[in-house]
């Protein structure tokens, strides 16, 4: 795939792409970047007529993890402790 990504690998074969949340270390919990990635993996494959299903699996020993708290807190400009994010509707959108 022609994408340049940090956080996940993408490749097809065989009309079968293959999408893995790379983070093993972090048991691939998500991230703002992440998710950017993964959204843009999703446009790239989309437009790819060559695909006929799509495979989203996780390096290492977990899928994922879910959010990463601490990320998406800073980028939510939350500190500290206490309730929920205002805007965590829209990253798991």
């Amino acid at each position: 795939m022609a994408e340049d990504y940090q956080h996940i690998t993408l490749s097809v074969n065989e009309h079968i792409a293959r999408l893995t949340l790379d983070r093993p270390d972090e048991r691939n919990a998500m991230t703002y970047e992440m998710g950017a990635e993964v959204k843009r993996a999703v446009a790239e494959l989309n437009s790819d007529d060559s695909v006929r299903v799509a495979v989203v699996t996780g390096a290492g020993k977990a899928f994922s993890a879910g959010g990463n708290l601490s990320s998406l807190g800073r980028q939510a400009g939350l500190s500290g402790k206490g309730p929920g994010m205002s805007d965590a509707a829209s990253f798991y959108r």
